[in-house]
């Protein structure tokens, strides 16, 4: 039966087998926002809108996609995180997010194929296969295939 009286199971702690305790489980998930400022870094805006999520109580705060690679990113006002990037304003913007006591995790992202003609001139993916999405696969590139021994690498490595 509901009792008014005690808290709800979203505003009970969450344990993780990492140690991690999160203050309740309500979660901000990870979407695309694409507020990123003209160099790619997050900014005035995506500090705000993250500072006011944290405010809003949320435990855990997941960003949008957070690209590793300035040339494969999926639209204008991505964020891109790479050895070029200073990461000060990345430091920034996860203190906004965290400034109410949230949890903030990055989601890190390449797009593969995915990338719009419009956004790069190239694509790099695991095989050169195009997206096929009809009369709109000429908006995505024809990606080159990463270097096998790139790939058979990864595979083989371990978690």
């Amino acid at each position: 039966m509901f009792d008014a009286q005690s808290p709800s199971l979203l505003e009970t702690p969450l344990a993780l087998p990492s140690g991690q305790i999160i203050r309740n489980r309500i979660a901000k998930v990870a979407m695309e926002e694409n507020l990123a400022d003209g160099t790619h870094l997050p900014g005035a805006q995506l500090r705000q809108l993250y500072r006011t999520w944290g405010a809003g109580g949320a435990g855990l705060i997941i960003t949008g996609n957070v690209m590793v690679a300035a040339d494969a990113v999926t639209g204008p006002g991505g964020v891109v995180l790479d050895a070029q990037q200073p990461v000060a304003p990345f430091r920034e913007w996860a203190e906004a997010g965290k400034a109410e006591g949230a949890w903030m995790w990055m989601q890190i992202s390449h797009p593969g194929r995915q990338v719009f003609v419009a956004t790069h001139a190239t694509a790099i993916a695991p095989s050169a296969a195009r997206v096929d999405m009809g009369k709109h696969s000429s908006l995505f590139f024809e990606p080159r295939a990463i270097p096998r021994q790139i790939s058979e690498r990864s595979s083989t490595s371990s978690p």
